[in-house]
C-alpha cells in the first residue's frame, strides 16, 4: 500500500495553530468542502469531456463562466452572451470532474484535522465511483492524445497523479480496505497506465505529464523497474530537463505558461521519487528551471506572454511551486517573500494543475496547499529584486533595463507546435506600464488564436510579403554589452536576411532594423502600442486589408506615402510614447488599431510599408510623462 513520508502532519496542525494564513487557509477549506457537497452533483458525470480550450467565447476571446444553479448555460463575462450544448457541455463536464479532484484534496487535508468521518467518506466513494467506472468512460480525444474522463491524454496523466496522491496523503487514515484498495489498482491504476503509457514519445510538456503519471501508477502498483524507466528512460524525468530546456534554463516551449506547467509536472513526479528514496530535488538542473524565468518578470510581476502563453500569466501564480521547492533549495525563501509582498489577496491554491472553479479567499495572500503542506512556518524580511541588463544567448533573449525603461528582445529558436514565429520581436514596459507587447494566446479552440494570436503581424517585428515567418533556429547574436544587443537571423524567410539592433537609453531606445532580401519584396515594419496614436502625417482612409496571416485583423485604417522624417506620438494614460522615424522614399505608413490579447484588449499600431530588396527602418522612442 502506497504511504506517505513527505508530508509532516505535525508540523502542518503547528502551522495552523500559530500562523494566521494557515488557520484562515482552513475555515476557507470547510467552507468550500460543504459548498461543493450541498450544490454540486454527488457523483461525478459519466458523459464525454471535451477540450477545456473550446470553452472560450468566440466573439471577445475570453473564457467561459457558469452558475451551477444553471451548469449547462456557459456565458461569456465579458459581453453576456451565452452557450449551451457541445462542446461546451463537454468542456463544463471536463471542469466538474477537475473541481471534484480539488475537493478530494480538501478532504484529505481536513481529515487530518477534524476527526469527522465525511471527509474520508467523501474520499472512499468518490475514488471508488472513478475506479468502479473507469471502464464506462470511452477513449476519445482530438487534441493531445486520448483519455477517457478527460478529453486528451494531458488532462488525464494530470487527473491520475492527483488521484495517486490523495491516497497517499490519506493513506494513514485507513480509508479503504485492503480488498477495495486491491480493486482501485487493478480498476483504476493499471488501465490508467495502460492507456497513458503508449503515448510516451517526447520531450515535450504532455510528455513530462504523462510520465509523472506513470511514476504515479508505479507508486501505487509497487514497481520499482517501472518508475526507474519513468526517471531514467529516453522520454524520462531526466532527458526532461537535460534536452527539454536551455542553457540559462528555460524550457524550450518558451512560453512561461508552458515553463512552469512543465516544472509543476517535474515537481509532483519528484515527490514520488522521494517516496521511494530518490531525491531529484537535488539535481541542479531542477533547481536552475525553478529559478531561471525570474529575471523575466516585469516590476509588476506579470511574465512577458511569449508563444503560446496565458497572457496573464504572473509570478504570483508560481507560489506553490516555489513553496515545494524550498524544502530543497532555501535561496528561494527571498524571492517567495518578495512575491507575497508584492502580490494582491487572491483564490487559495490546490495541489493539482487541472482548470476547476475559483476557490474562495482567505484574507491573506499566502493561501495555497503547498504552503500549508510543504513550505516553511515563516518567511525571512523582503530584499527587493535588483534589476538589470542580462542577456540568455542560449534561449534567445536578452532584456535591456534602466530604472525608467526596459526594452525586451526575443529572437528564439524553434519553440514547437507553441511557437508563434516572431524572430526578431520586442515589448516595451516603461514607467509602471506595459506599453507594447507579445499578446500570448487565448483558447486554442477559437479562431481568434489561429487568425491573430499566432500570427507574425501580431508581434513587433518585420514580416516579408505578408507572410508568416517560418519555423527557425534561434538568431545569432552579433553584438551585446548591457546597453545594447545586434541580432541577425538568416532563416525565418527564404533568401532573407534580418538584422536588428536595440540600444537603450535614458528614457527610451534606438532601434535599427535592417532587411536584405534575395528579390523585390514586400517589407513591413510594426510596431503595436497601447494608447491613441497621433502624427501630423497628412493621412486619410485607406481600404482593409484582405489577405490573411494577421492582416485582416488590423481595423481603423489610415495611411500617407511619405519620405521625409515624421513621428508618431501614442498617448496612454499620463505617458507619451514619441516615435520619431527616419524617413525614405516611397514609405507608406499605416496607422489604425488592431487586437491585443483578446477583441476587447484594443491596441493602435504604425506600419511601414516598402518594396525593396534593401532597405533598414530607423527609429527612436522616447517615452515621457505628460
Amino acid at each position: 500500500m502506497v504511504k506517505c513520508n513527505t508530508v509532516d502532519w505535525n508540523r502542518v496542525l503547528e502551522k495552523i495553530k500559530t500562523q494566521p494564513w494557515a488557520a484562515a487557509l482552513v475555515k476557507a477549506l470547510k467552507r468550500d468542502f460543504e459548498e461543493h457537497v450541498s450544490l454540486w452533483p454527488k457523483d461525478p458525470p459519466l458523459e464525454q469531456s471535451a477540450w477545456g480550450h473550446y470553452y472560450f467565447c468566440k466573439d471577445c476571446g475570453v473564457r467561459l463562466k457558469f452558475n451551477i444553479s444553471e451548469p449547462h448555460v456557459h456565458v461569456c463575462p465579458v459581453c453576456g452572451k451565452a452557450y449551451s450544448g457541445w462542446p461546451y457541455d463537454g468542456a463544463w463536464r471536463k471542469i466538474m470532474h477537475s473541481a471534484i479532484v480539488s475537493n478530494m484534496e480538501r478532504a484529505a487535508i481536513l481529515a487530518h484535522i477534524d476527526d469527522e468521518d465525511k471527509y474520508k467518506r467523501y474520499i472512499h466513494d468518490t475514488i471508488l465511483f472513478y475506479a468502479n467506472n473507469y471502464d464506462k468512460y470511452p477513449v476519445h480525444g482530438e487534441h493531445a492524445g486520448k483519455g477517457k474522463v478527460y478529453p486528451q491524454v494531458l488532462s488525464e496523466a494530470i487527473f491520475v497523479i492527483a488521484i495517486e496522491r490523495i491516497l497517499r496523503m490519506s493513506a494513514d487514515l485507513n480509508i479503504f480496505s485492503e480488498a477495495e484498495y486491491n480493486a482501485i489498482g487493478e480498476l483504476f491504476f493499471i488501465p490508467a497506465l495502460q492507456l497513458i503509457k503508449p503515448q510516451i514519445g517526447a520531450i515535450h510538456n504532455i510528455h513530462a505529464w504523462m510520465q509523472a503519471a506513470v511514476a504515479a501508477c508505479a507508486n501505487y502498483l509497487n514497481d520499482s523497474d517501472l518508475l526507474n524507466q519513468a526517471i531514467y528512460g529516453e522520454y524520462g524525468w531526466l532527458n526532461h530537463l537535460k534536452k527539454g530546456t536551455t542553457q540559462e534554463g528555460i524550457w524550450y516551449e518558451l512560453s512561461s505558461s508552458y515553463h512552469y506547467y512543465t516544472l509543476n509536472a517535474l515537481v509532483s513526479f519528484a515527490w514520488i521519487a522521494l517516496e521511494n528514496g530518490i531525491n531529484l530535488f537535488e539535481n541542479p538542473l531542477l533547481k536552475k528551471m525553478a529559478s531561471s524565468y525570474i529575471p523575466l518578470v516585469y516590476p509588476d510581476g506579470k511574465f512577458p506572454a511569449f508563444n503560446d502563453c496565458w497572457f496573464e500569466s504572473n509570478i504570483f501564480q508560481t507560489c506553490s511551486i516555489y513553496e515545494q521547492m524550498l524544502n530543497f533549495d532555501n535561496s528561494l525563501e527571498t524571492l517567495l517573500a518578495w512575491i507575497y509582498r508584492n502580490m494582491p489577496p487572491k483564490p487559495y491554491e490546490c495541489l493539482n494543475a487541472l482548470f476547476n472553479s475559483e476557490n474562495r479567499l482567505t484574507g491573506y495572500v499566502r493561501a495555497s496547499l503547498a504552503a500549508l503542506l510543504y513550505g516553511p512556518v515563516d518567511l525571512p524580511e523582503v530584499r527587493k529584486p535588483k534589476r538589470k541588463s542580462f542577456l540568455y544567448p542560449d534561449t534567445g533573449i536578452a532584456v535591456l533595463q534602466n530604472d525608467k525603461v526596459r526594452v525586451t528582445v526575443k529572437f528564439s529558436g524553434n519553440g514547437g507546435g507553441h511557437d508563434h514565429n516572431d524572430k526578431i520581436s520586442i515589448e516595451l514596459y516603461a514607467h509602471g506600464q506595459l506599453l507594447s507587447y507579445d499578446v500570448g494566446t487565448t483558447g486554442y479552440g477559437i479562431s481568434f488564436t489561429r487568425e491573430w494570436s499566432q500570427s507574425s503581424i501580431a508581434h513587433n517585428l518585420v514580416c516579408i510579403d505578408g507572410r508568416r515567418q517560418r519555423n527557425s533556429q534561434r538568431a545569432d547574436v552579433l553584438s551585446y554589452d548591457g546597453k545594447s544587443i545586434f541580432v541577425q537571423t538568416n532563416d525565418a524567410y527564404e533568401g532573407v536576411c534580418l538584422k536588428r539592433k536595440i540600444s537603450l537609453q535614458e528614457r527610451g531606445f534606438e532601434d535599427i532594423f535592417t532587411v536584405r532580401c534575395n528579390k523585390l519584396s514586400q517589407i513591413d515594419w510594426v510596431f503595436h502600442c497601447r494608447g491613441q496614436a497621433e502624427t501630423d502625417l497628412p493621412l486619410v482612409d485607406r481600404e482593409v486589408f484582405t489577405e490573411d496571416n494577421g492582416y485582416n485583423q488590423l481595423f481603423d485604417l489610415k495611411h500617407a506615402i511619405f519620405d521625409k522624417d515624421f513621428s508618431v506620438c501614442f498617448n496612454y494614460k499620463r505617458l507619451k510614447i514619441h516615435v520619431c522615424f527616419k524617413g525614405e522614399k516611397n514609405t507608406e505608413v499605416i496607422v489604425g488599431k488592431c487586437y491585443g490579447s483578446n477583441k476587447k484588449d484594443i491596441l493602435s499600431f504604425i506600419m511601414l510599408r516598402r518594396y525593396a530588396q534593401e532597405t533598414e527602418f530607423k527609429q527612436q522612442t522616447c517615452i515621457v510623462k505628460s
